[in-house]
């Protein structure tokens, strides 16, 4: 596999999405996530092409011939958006003697 070729993540068993639309539903209770259950992802050329039921995806709808794009089976996984902690903290310059002679 190569880094611009595609790949389908199939068989997802929960994708989160953080878009509530792509739940696929107006009802104003659906799931704020946008959770899709037994969902596939494409991605191509390093960005995410589709998303949606793995029933729904057709790889000709994406001009991709059979064998023409690697699969990763994701069965039983959740996918989600990568959560980042992009805290940080300011830097000591003293020392610590002092602390540690009141210990």
């Amino acid at each position: 596999m190569t880094p611009d070729e595609p790949l389908l993540i199939k068989d997802i068993d929960s994708l989160v999405t953080c878009e509530p639309a792509l739940y696929g539903s107006s009802d104003p209770d659906a799931p704020a996530l946008g959770i899709i259950a037994n969902a596939s992802l494409l991605v191509s050329g390093g960005e995410i092409e589709w998303v949606g039921p793995a029933a729904g995806f057709d790889p000709a709808e994406h001009g991709l011939a059979a064998g023409r794009y690697a699969t990763m089976d994701a069965s039983g996984l959740v996918a989600m958006p990568g959560l980042v902690d992009c805290h940080t903290h300011a830097v000591f310059c003293g020392t610590r003697e002092r602390e540690y002679e009141m210990r």
